[in-house]
């Protein structure tokens, strides 16, 4: 996008010319200064960057690009990424000793696949929250499900229905047959001697 037009900036170039936009007149008011597509992309980029990777955390997004090859010099020193390796492995406290020949290995032949102590490492990175966007989308969540009428839940229940509806697939792919009959099965019906309702009724 930034070298290329895209199909809606030919189109908004094209209505400006013109004019006219779906039968609606397009007027411009004064002195218009056209952005370059270059400059705004790249605002548009460090805009995105500074709000996902705060100041404070820039160095930790350093540290985690020497696990991606494409980001590596060519040729590759010998000691590339260890200095980060180290520091990475501090910060997640990691141990450093089990993690760091599978990395040596791993620059040799990028085409291999990972080892575990490497594995462990990447799977710990990749639980680093980017912005506090799914914090927040997780609070709303749990006040939209606890509500003044509805409000004893134990929290491991709460958890539950928290991880369902933000991890879980949507309710129209899930088939509770196999859940329901285990339910059962267990004598967990309202019909079973040992059901609170049917012993108040006794």
């Amino acid at each position: 996008m930034r070298e290329t037009k895209g199909p809606h900036y030919e189109l908004a170039c094209q209505v400006v010319e013109e004019g006219v936009f779906k039968g609606v007149p397009v007027r411009t008011v004064g002195r218009q200064t056209m952005i370059p597509p270059q400059k705004f992309f790249d605002a548009l980029s460090n805009s995105m960057l500074s709000r996902m990777v705060p100041e404070e955390e820039i160095e930790l997004y350093d540290q985690l690009n020497f696990l991606k090859p494409e980001t590596w010099p060519t040729p590759v020193p010998v000691l590339f990424g260890e200095l980060e390796l180290r520091q990475l492995c501090i910060r997640l406290k990691i141990n450093d000793s089990s993690v760091k020949q599978d990395f040596r290995d791993f620059k040799d032949n990028e085409n291999m696949p990972l080892n575990r102590g490497l594995i462990k490492l990447k799977q710990v990175a990749d639980t680093l929250a980017l912005s506090t966007a799914e914090c927040e989308r997780g609070f709303s969540l749990m006040n939209t499900i606890i509500s003044p009428i509805r409000n004893q839940f134990k929290i491991d229940n709460l958890s539950c229905l928290m991880f369902i509806k933000l991890v879980g697939p949507p309710l129209d792919m899930w088939n509770p047959t196999k859940h329901v009959k285990k339910w059962v099965m267990t004598r967990r019906s309202a019909d079973h001697i040992a059901c609170k309702q049917r012993q108040e009724r006794q």
